[in-house]
């Protein structure tokens, strides 16, 4: 009964066990100034940071509203109140429609005739003028809220790329995105979210490139969230997972705009999330927690090693522990005599059985770990260094574990970094755990056991259709020779085929002969001086840059 009420659905209609947020009636805009603005009042309430400001020639004749808090007070002032101050000095009245649209000094002016919208528009920052005896309210944006500085995303460095990562704020994020992909093919859907935080998302992939049943099953998938707010793209990623009791992570998660541009090229999708700087990226499969960008900014000779060592290292982080453990403890038959002298004499003075010392160890490190991420910078470092130190060494004088003890999780926790990703390494965390335990009760056979059981349970696991172990089961011989190891970009003509994309080709469908610059002209000579052209923001840009879709 606990566990039913746990995970069984509210019930929806009027029986439903919670209270559902009010909204406004779908009732129209009136003539009447006054009567607007005491509605909007009374629906939203009087909050503190509610801002009106009222014009009048012999009478009302226009009413400005916005919250103090989400729009620029100073910016509104200027291209709105001042513009309209002039027109009724000049002209003492007469402001209608088209009269304001040419007054206001701002990139696009928004038209809003019910109440429903105006209410969304203010809560989400715009300012709306009132008119009279017009039923149309007019909504602009100045946002006035603070941004966060475009910097290098700390959870993902790299030696070799770019240093830009997501900030909280969607707009940026998705300029970030249209500097890498200047293609009039690049989708942009927008979505709300949220019955009360109305979370603005936004859908990323190419209409020719994407596979269209990817984008129609996360739209679908979308589409039947049911949820008060989202405060975080980490709620999305385990609303539309395949699977929702594993710890893999079956949606992709990143900071960096570059690794969505490289998802979005490969057919794959990106969810964009206002007020979050993590991009989830869809469908996904194991491989791709191992890559970074740095991979494709070294040579494919480098790039490959660097690869080969973050699967190593995470083999070493799952299995170490758990090897260890059933070797000095159920298997030690299978060690070198000499190991396993060392071994002993390094547990001689320890009173725990091996498998408490070793749990032990791990579950204090981890301890460890955990405090030292939350912990401030500067004391961070010196715990981090000094302390772990502080604490093997205590350890081992106070005969509570044995050197080796410490050399294993110690090297098991360093070796958990190696993974690219967060989310997976956190996963491969769980799965340490648990090899640990396999071995401790069955040995070696456990131990081998366990790893089965993991490859069998990630085998049956998919991310949109997409088999979690591509390319490896089912078998994709192209993709598996760029796995492990990087292709070399003179043999990486063709998209991964594990996404299943429309067009397969990554080397386009233009013929160079006869090549011409971006102001129309013929490919340029020595002669050329191409100084004083018009660059990409002027009047030459290329035609449909913008590749809105309109949903």
């Amino acid at each position: 009964m606990f566990f039913q009420k746990i995970f069984t659905k509210p019930q929806t209609g009027a029986n439903r066990g919670r209270i559902r947020p009010q909204t406004t009636e779908q009732r129209e805009i009136t003539a009447d100034i006054e009567a607007n603005l005491q509605f909007l009042i009374k629906e939203i309430g009087e909050p503190a940071d509610l801002v009106i400001h009222r014009f009048e020639k012999d009478g009302p004749v226009a009413a400005l509203m916005y919250l103090d808090s989400l729009a620029d007070g100073s910016l509104l002032g200027s291209h709105i109140s001042r513009p309209i101050n002039e027109f009724l000095m000049k002209n003492g009245g007469g402001l209608d429609l088209k009269n304001t649209e040419r007054l206001l000094t701002t990139a696009k002016i928004y038209n809003y005739r019910d109440f429903s919208a105006v209410i969304a528009s203010v809560l989400s920052g715009q300012a709306v003028l009132f008119l009279q005896q017009q039923k149309t309210a007019l909504g602009v944006a100045f946002p006035g809220f603070p941004r966060r500085a475009v910097k290098e995303p700390s959870t993902e460095k790299v030696t070799r790329g770019s240093r830009e990562g997501f900030t909280d704020v969607l707009t940026d994020n998705l300029g970030m995105i249209r500097r890498w992909i200047k293609d009039p093919n690049l989708a942009v859907t927008k979505l709300a979210i949220g019955e009360r935080t109305q979370t603005e998302i936004n859908l990323l992939y190419l209409k020719d490139v994407a596979n269209s049943d990817v984008v129609k099953e996360l739209k679908t998938r979308l589409a039947k969230i049911e949820i008060d707010g989202i405060i975080d793209s980490g709620y999305l990623s385990e609303l539309i997972a395949d699977q929702k009791l594993t710890f893999f992570p079956l949606v992709q998660d990143t900071e960096r705009p570059d690794k969505v541009a490289a998802a979005v090229l490969e057919g794959r999708v990106a969810i964009l999330v206002d007020k979050s700087p993590f991009a989830l990226i869809v469908p996904v499969t194991s491989d791709e927690f191992y890559q970074t960008p740095a991979d494709f900014g070294y040579n494919y000779w480098v790039g490959s090693f660097l690869r080969f060592i973050r699967a190593l290292g995470t083999f070493i982080a799952v299995t170490l522990p758990g090897l260890y453990l059933a070797m000095i403890s159920v298997n030690p038959e299978l060690l070198p005599p000499g190991l396993v002298g060392v071994v002993s004499s390094a547990r001689v003075q320890v009173p725990f059985p091996a498998v408490f010392e070793v749990l032990l160890t791990m579950v204090v490190f981890e301890i460890f770990r955990e405090a030292i991420i939350r912990a401030p910078g500067n004391i961070s470092l010196i715990f981090g260094i000094a302390g772990g130190a502080l604490i093997g060494f205590c350890g081992i004088q106070a005969a509570l574990v044995s050197a080796v003890t410490v050399i294993v999780v110690v090297i098991t926790s360093l070796a958990s970094f190696a993974t690219a990703n967060t989310g997976k390494e956190q996963a491969w965390r769980l799965v340490r755990f648990f090899v640990f335990f396999a071995a401790a009760c069955f040995g070696v056979l456990g131990f081998v056991l366990a790893g089965l059981t993991v490859l069998t349970h990630m085998n049956s696991l998919k991310s949109f259709g997409v088999s979690y172990l591509e390319p490896w089961a089912p078998p994709q011989s192209l993709d598996m020779a760029d796995s492990f190891f990087r292709i070399p970009w003179w043999a990486h003509s063709r998209r991964p085929s594990s996404y299943r994309p429309q067009q397969t080709d990554r080397t386009g469908h233009k013929d160079l002969t006869g090549l011409k610059d971006l102001t129309g002209k013929d490919e340029p000579t020595d002669q050329d001086d191409l100084t004083g052209q018009d660059d990409l923001t002027g009047k030459n840009n290329l035609p449909g840059q913008e590749g809105e879709d309109p949903g």
